[in-house]
């Protein structure tokens, strides 16, 4: 049956990812399957199932679309928990300041227990504070 959302351009699943019921493109949904089995696929249309099936050509055979529903709902699971790296990425201060930081907390004998109260190790605590591994 078709999903409310779907247009000739896209049409979508409902998939439940961690715990929330959402509407996600079939293309979105087909390639994060295609990537959590380690398929390569190219070449392929993964507008929806239909056209996935009309211009398979890989030597492995095409998994059903509910295997690639499960195996995109685990990748994107995955993809969502690693999305503290990148929130994390642009917060810490460029590597120069960060060394800079470093070394007159050197230079001031912040080290050991002392180093905890130090800008460079109070900087990059509140950025993993902020946005912690899952």
């Amino acid at each position: 049956m078709a999903h409310a959302k779907d247009t000739k351009y896209q049409e979508f699943y409902e998939l439940t990812v961690n715990s929330v019921t959402g509407d996600y493109p079939k293309g979105y949904t087909i390639n994060r399957g295609l990537a959590k089995l380690g398929i390569d696929a190219g070449g392929v249309n993964p507008f929806n199932y239909t056209t996935l099936k009309e211009t398979w050509t890989s030597s492995t055979s095409i998994p059903t679309e509910d295997a690639l529903k499960t195996a995109a709902i685990s990748q994107i699971e995955t993809d969502i928990s690693m999305q503290y790296k990148d929130k994390r990425y642009v917060e810490y201060p460029d590597i120069k300041e960060q060394l800079d930081q470093l070394y007159h907390d050197m230079k001031d004998g912040k080290l050991g227990v002392g180093a905890t109260t130090g800008s460079w190790y109070v900087g990059i605590s509140s950025v993993k504070d902020a946005y912690p591994k899952p």
